[in-house]
């Protein structure tokens, strides 16, 4: 899906690094995921509108490819941490989506796509709570789900915050600090106070 450009990225306040890395997001993602397999893929598809239903935030018809650009993310020093008790990323991904899925077979039968919402909600909820049990066979731990389901949740967040159609749509102005000359930072920081470089 193509994204249309959001006049933010037009701001004299936005120094153009930022702006080549929000131009960069805005980008059309690969056809096929680059590190995950196809079936966790089109898991984590499924998670991310779960964790996150992008309907109840931006307009109509637009979606941010999400799990696109966590898979794209998967390439590269990421924030240069992890877990001491996972694995590295690429490899804590494909585990834990695969974890999440045996345990929508050992505990319903089926697998996660055809849950209910309830279903998939209760089941991500003891992901992140440790609460899994231990006797299903899965890649990661219910202690290690519970760690990983940390960075998913993060992960998505932090995306989809970090794209320039959702700071456009929620009117989000934090990176409009200066141009590349100085740093200007905001002058008005009292309670319903604007810039007045900020939208409206």
């Amino acid at each position: 899906m193509t994204l249309t450009s959001p006049s933010l990225l037009e701001s004299a306040h936005l120094s153009s690094r930022t702006r080549a890395l929000l131009l960069d997001r805005l980008d059309s993602p690969q056809e096929r995921p680059c590190h995950l397999s196809l079936d966790s893929f089109s898991l984590l598809e499924r998670i991310c509108d779960d964790i996150l239903p992008q309907h109840l935030l931006l307009p109509d018809g637009v979606n941010v490819p999400l799990a696109f650009l966590l898979d794209q993310a998967l390439d590269g020093l990421r924030d240069g941490w992890r877990y001491a008790d996972l694995p590295a990323d690429k490899e804590a991904w494909e585990k834990g989506l695969h974890s999440i899925e045996a345990h929508a077979h050992a505990r319903h039968h089926r697998s996660y796509h055809t849950l209910s919402s309830a279903q998939r909600g209760e089941l991500l909820d003891h992901a992140l709570e440790g609460t899994l049990p231990e006797a299903v066979p899965t890649s990661l731990t219910p202690h290690q789900m519970s760690l990983w389901s940390c960075d998913l949740r993060a992960d998505i967040i932090g995306t989809f915050f970090a794209h320039p159609v959702v700071q456009e749509a929620l009117d989000i102005s934090a990176l409009l600090t200066g141009g590349d000359d100085h740093l200007q930072g905001f002058q008005e920081i009292g309670l319903n106070q604007r810039d007045l470089f900020e939208g409206l």
